[in-house]
C-alpha cells in the first residue's frame, strides 16, 4: 500500500532522485533505530553511509547529514555508545559526505560549466529577514499541508504520532531518538527547500509536495500502524489532532498567499494527488481538498476502530484502489 502512494511513484517518473530518496531515507531511519537499540558499530556506520549517500543523491540529503551529525553529538553526550565507536561512525559520515560533495561538484562542472543558480543566496536572505522568514514558514506550512492531504490524512496522523512519541518520556530510547531524527529531517527539509526556492509566480511556490515526498512513506506507515494497533480513543485523538494540524497549515497558506492561490500560474503537473482528490484540473481548491482528505481520514478511522483487522483490510483495499486510480 505504501509503495503505491502517488507521491512515491509520481515524482520518481521524471526525477531520478525521487525514485531513490524515499528508500534511502527509510533505510537510514531503520539503521539509526537499530544502531541505538543494539549499540553495534556496524549499524551506526551503515546509517552514516546512508546519510552521506542521500547527500550524493540530492541536496535534501545535506539536511539529513546535518541531522545525523547532531544525532552523533547527542549520542556522545548521552553516552549511548563508546567514544571510539562514535568517532568511527562520524568518520564514515565525514568521508562519505566529502566524497558526495566532490562527485556532485564534478558532475555539475560537466553538465553546467557556467555554474548553477545560487540557491544558497536565497537561503541566507530569507532566513535573515522578516519578510524572508514569513515566506519560508508559509511555504513550509504548505509542504506539510500537501503531505497530509495527498495521503488522505494518514501521513498527518503519522506525523502526530511521531511527535507524541518524541516528547513522551516513557517512549523507549531507540524509538524516541528515531522520532526526533525524523521530525528534525522533515523540519529542516521543509524550511531549507522553502527558503531556497525563487519566487516563480506559481501556485506551487506556496503548496508543493515533492520535497517532503522522501518522508511520506515513513509517516504514512506510522499512521497506518498506529490506526491498527491502538485503541479507539487513541485513534479518535489522533484524527482530531491531525484535523487541527491540517487546518492550521492550510490557514497559514491561505493567509499568506491570499489571491495568489487563484491568480498565479497553476500546473496540474505539480498537483496530481490534489487535483484527483477534488477532480479539479485547472486550479487549486485548497479547502475542498482539505475537507475531502479529512473526511476520508475520519471515515477510515471509524471503520478501523469499529471493525479492527477486518476494517483495516477494507481500508487498505480502498486506499490501494484510490492510489491506482490516481
Amino acid at each position: 500500500m505504501t509503495a503505491l502512494l502517488p507521491s512515491v511513484i509520481y515524482y520518481g517518473q521524471f526525477a531520478m532522485a525521487d525514485a531513490v530518496l524515499p528508500v534511502v531515507v527509510l533505510g537510514w531511519l531503520l539503521l539509526v533505530h537499530t544502531w541505538i537499540a543494539s549499540g553495534r558499530w556496524g549499524y551506526g556506520a551503515a546509517a552514516s553511509a546512508m546519510a552521506a549517500y542521500s547527500y550524493c543523491v540530492h541536496s535534501r540529503g545535506s539536511i539529513i547529514v546535518v541531522v545525523h551529525a547532531g544525532l552523533l553529538v547527542i549520542a556522545l553526550w548521552r553516552r549511548w555508545a563508546g567514544k571510539r565507536d562514535i568517532a568511527s561512525v562520524a568518520g564514515v559520515l565525514v568521508a562519505g559526505s566529502v566524497a558526495a560533495w566532490t562527485l556532485n561538484g564534478w558532475v555539475q562542472s560537466k553538465i553546467y560549466p557556467g555554474g548553477v543558480k545560487p540557491l544558497g543566496d536565497f537561503l541566507v536572505d530569507r532566513l535573515t529577514s522578516l519578510d524572508g522568514l514569513a515566506w519560508t514558514l508559509s511555504l513550509a506550512a504548505g509542504k506539510v499541508w500537501f503531505l497530509i492531504v495527498s495521503t488522505c490524512g494518514v501521513a498527518g496522523a503519522g506525523l502526530v504520532v511521531v511527535g507524541a512519541l518524541a516528547v513522551r518520556r516513557g517512549t523507549p530510547r531507540p524509538i524516541r531518538a528515531t522520532s526526533w531524527v525524523a521530525l528534525a529531517a522533515l523540519t529542516g527539509i521543509a524550511i531549507a527547500s522553502s527558503a531556497a526556492v525563487p519566487d516563480e509566480g506559481t501556485v506551487a511556490n506556496f503548496v508543493y509536495g515533492r520535497y517532503l515526498g522522501c518522508l511520506t512513506p515513513v509517516l504514512f506507515m506510522a499512521g497506518a500502524a498506529f490506526a491498527v494497533r491502538s485503541t479507539r480513543e487513541a485513534v479518535d485523538r489522533a484524527v482530531l489532532a491531525t484535523t487541527c494540524l491540517t487546518l492550521a497549515a492550510g490557514g497559514v497558506v491561505w493567509w499568506y498567499a491570499g489571491k495568489r492561490l487563484s491568480r498565479s500560474f497553476f500546473s496540474v503537473f505539480e498537483f496530481p494527488e490534489i487535483s484527483f482528490l477534488t477532480w479539479s484540473w485547472d486550479a487549486l481548491r485548497l479547502w475542498s481538498a482539505t475537507c475531502a482528505a479529512l473526511f476520508l481520514l475520519a471515515l477510515a478511522g471509524l471503520v478501523i476502530s469499529k471493525y479492527r483487522q477486518a476494517g483495516a483490510l477494507v481500508v487498505a483495499a480502498a486506499f490501494i484502489a484510490f492510489a491506482l486510480a490516481a
